[in-house]
């Protein structure tokens, strides 16, 4: 029997879910996390074989210790995963202390974390993506700014979701950007972008194999995903591709895109994502061996 360490099963709330259907799939499922046992929900208890609480998931030598726990008491580790970007390099950690080689390494994380290091592989996907300059000092960023033009985006090149964004439409605006960073964040790197004017479009799919499932996905957008898909060596993953499809006079041109944000995650509670749920429940069905996860890539911007 294999071992499955689930971080933090019982949040997001539906997330015991995936633990029922590795559970069923023969997984012994181990979960650490730090809501104490009985305030778990009953379905979340019964999909655990053990439960371990620690004082704190922020606390790395407490997550650490549990897992060795784990690993003295049931053996080898095969899987670890907390299918939660905030926990993205914690995870990449204990797995590369306990040697856990079914997932991302510590080594890893710059590709996966780093907007200007995913960048490299959607050029490898041959997928175009928003022109870019990290943030140096003011010629360098007005050197860039003559290229694209006022706005451009600036955030962190290591950060989640729109945290710390801002929006710079003038000369003005961008020392204020500068002086702020200088002040609050002197060693935090920010990537500064073009402003992409477009309609976004945001598209889940299932990848199984190499295949793109949901049929509402346009053919020339099934074709990136799949392109990418190779580029960084997925797995069995739930993905999301956000896309800006340019507008011409107001016309949409179907083949000029541009690939914003790429993310592959468990999904939420609501609406598509349920379907979503049907959909990994049926293909755990189909590959019982592999769990629920895959090695993938968790590219984010």
């Amino acid at each position: 029997m294999q071992n499955f360490i689930f971080i933090s099963p019982n949040f997001p709330t539906n997330y015991w879910q995936f633990c029922r259907e590795l559970k069923n799939n023969g997984m012994n499922v181990l979960g650490i996390g730090d809501q104490p046992y009985d305030e778990l929900r009953p379905e979340l208890k019964d999909s655990l074989n053990e439960y371990y609480k620690v004082g704190s998931l922020e606390n790395y030598d407490e997550v650490y210790r549990a897992v060795a726990f784990f690993a003295f008491k049931y053996g080898r580790i095969d899987w670890l995963e907390s299918n939660n970007e905030y926990w993205l390099e914690r995870d990449a950690a204990l797995r590369t202390d306990f040697n856990i080689k079914s997932g991302f390494q510590t080594e890893d994380m710059p590709r996966i974390k780093y907007k200007s290091k995913m960048k490299e592989y959607y050029q490898k996907a041959d997928i175009a993506t928003a022109r870019y300059h990290m943030v140096d000092d003011l010629e360098g960023c007005r050197k860039f700014i003559d290229e694209v033009g006022y706005p451009v985006v600036v955030k962190p090149d290591n950060g989640v979701g729109a945290s710390d964004t801002h929006k710079l439409s003038s000369d003005e605006e961008l020392k204020r950007f500068l002086l702020y960073k200088s002040t609050y964040h002197p060693d935090l790197s920010y990537i500064m972008e073009e402003f992409v004017h477009a309609e976004v479009n945001s598209y889940d799919a299932i990848i199984e194999a190499g295949n793109l499932d949901h049929c509402t996905i346009p053919q020339n957008l099934r074709r990136g995903g799949r392109h990418l898909f190779q580029a960084v060596q997925g797995g069995l993953r739930l993905h999301r591709l956000d896309r800006a499809q340019n507008r011409v006079h107001g016309d949409h041109r179907p083949d000029d895109h541009r690939t914003l944000h790429i993310s592959q995650h468990g999904g939420d509670h609501r609406g598509q994502d349920q379907n979503d749920h049907q959909k990994v429940r049926e293909l755990l069905q189909k590959n019982p061996k592999c769990g629920f996860f895959s090695p993938f890539p968790h590219l984010c911007t």
